[in-house]
């Protein structure tokens, strides 16, 4: 091989290898989550009068998303949740009768000239106490363009049925760790990975919790596909294994409330990473909300004294996991709601006592926990990374 074709040769690799390992950034919103589409409201009868006023709250953090397109050509861009816990995809189809007329695009398969048919149906009703998914429609295949990259030949659902829990987003894309597939579906993760898109299966999630979540809204975060991004954390990623190849699932070694012992979890506990759920949902959550100083307002909906709250008398929660302490701070438990003529500080614990399923007795930790710490999905090596974000 002469010189100059062996310099050609080295510079295609370079160039071939440089695109691959390039990251794929794909930025997070966020808006106010529409008072409608919350799951509970609340009547409280304050002042010696007796004045009742309503208070909405339920999945009040729920409201990042990203814009994803589908088909060729790319039909409107929809807005779409990135979902740790399955790799199903999923796009509301305009076979959703339910859906027609909400304002919002629907994804048409007869105007894409990639669309392939895959004959396979699928219905899944998954329940939590505070959270409700149906996924009812049917298999497809299509191109998915995430940011500008054309992800070609994913399979996904059509959604066919309305779903109030998620009506303020049209998409929800797959990114659960491998070995959950429904109907041998791979996720879109190794879809691009296998196609060279990417140079490894790994991900990392950035997001920015806002001061105010109720008139908040513009870029709050950022996904990169491919690797992670130390310009979002400070110092080192601290890795933990996966412990279980059916979820982003890991153990906790214990929790301290303070400097006490949270005694249902002194002998370690499973945790699973969701990064659509804007919470924490905890086994014997309301031992451990008795236990920071909450206290409930009505039925299980817990709130802490705002004047506590406000101090930072409050104690801190430490996540012991893989030896390394992760404060979970009062800023990131709980926030304050402005009612004009009273102020409530609800807790953002929740209780998983009656779930059932893959998610039983685990601690779930949600969108909240990853906003104070950067995570790095890492699936090739079988582990998850955190760092503290540089906004805190």
């Amino acid at each position: 091989m002469g010189l100059s074709a062996a310099f050609l040769l080295v510079l295609l690799l370079n160039l071939y290898c440089s695109k691959a390992s390039a990251l794929v950034r794909v930025p997070i919103h966020h808006e106010p989550h529409p008072a409608s589409l919350t799951h509970r409201r609340m009547s409280i009868r304050t002042g010696d009068e007796g004045t009742s006023i309503n208070v909405t709250y339920g999945d009040l953090f729920n409201c990042y998303f990203s814009y994803i397109t589908f088909g060729t050509p790319p039909q409107k861009a929809f807005k779409a949740m990135f979902d740790t816990s399955s790799n199903l995809s999923w796009v509301t189809s305009t076979d959703c009768r339910d859906c027609q007329g909400r304002g919002y695009g629907l994804y048409n398969h007869s105007r894409s000239s990639t669309y392939v048919p895959d004959g396979r149906n699928v219905y899944m009703d998954f329940k939590l106490s505070y959270y409700n998914m149906i996924q009812n429609g049917y298999l497809s295949q299509d191109t998915i363009y995430i940011d500008s990259l054309a992800v070609k030949k994913q399979i996904f659902l059509e959604q066919v049925a309305f779903n109030s829990n998620f009506d303020y987003v049209q998409a929800v894309i797959g990114l659960g760790y491998p070995a959950v597939t429904m109907q041998n579906v791979s996720g879109i993760l190794y879809t691009m990975f296998g196609e060279g898109l990417v140079e490894q299966p790994v991900f990392g999630f950035y997001f920015k919790r806002p001061k105010n979540i109720f008139n908040t809204t513009g870029a709050y975060g950022e996904l990169t596909l491919g690797g992670s991004d130390p310009n979002h954390y400070a110092g080192n990623l601290s890795y933990v294994p996966v412990d279980s190849e059916g979820l982003w699932q890991f153990k906790i070694d214990g929790v301290k409330i303070g400097e006490e012992t949270f005694k249902y979890c002194s002998g370690g506990c499973e945790a699973v990473l969701l990064t659509t759920l804007p919470l924490f949902a905890v086994p014997n959550g309301d031992r451990l909300n008795q236990q920071l100083g909450a206290y409930i307002l009505e039925d299980d909906y817990w709130v802490f004294n705002c004047s506590d709250f406000r101090s930072g008398s409050l104690p801190n929660m430490t996540l012991t996991i893989n030896g390394k302490g992760y404060i979970v701070s009062p800023e990131d438990y709980a926030y304050e709601m402005d009612l004009k003529i009273l102020k409530l500080c609800p807790s953002l614990i929740y209780s998983t006592t009656f779930i059932t399923g893959l998610f039983q007795n685990k601690w779930l930790l949600g969108n909240v926990f990853m906003a104070k710490y950067y995570t790095e999905f890492d699936a090739a090596n079988k582990r998850i990374g955190f760092a503290l974000s540089k906004d805190h």
